[in-house]
């Protein structure tokens, strides 16, 4: 088990965990983006074996569509958002 704690105004880069996980907002509000599998090319994530290789490349605040063509297409319409608010939970497989 591993518990993750942080602070106000935090980003996470664009991710997969290998692992299911519980989140539990304590105060305050978070927002998640949650893209299925298929949406991997247009998130550019890093090759195997790299030390980043659970990361995609992409970020979403700011995707440069030069540098990452593929974004845009396979993005479009994708990613179901969650807003967590105190003590809410999701749960994500």
């Amino acid at each position: 088990s591993q518990l993750f704690v942080g602070p106000g105004q935090s980003l996470s880069p664009v991710h997969y965990d290998q692992y299911d996980n519980i989140y539990l907002q304590v105060s305050g509000k978070k927002t998640f983006i949650i893209f299925d599998p298929g949406a991997a090319e247009g998130l550019y994530p890093f090759p195997l074996c790299h030390p980043y290789d659970e990361y995609g490349m992409v970020d979403l605040q700011n995707v440069d569509h030069d540098l990452f063509p593929q974004a845009r297409q396979t993005l479009t319409g994708r990613g179901a958002v969650a807003q967590l608010n105190p003590q809410d939970v999701l749960y994500i497989p």
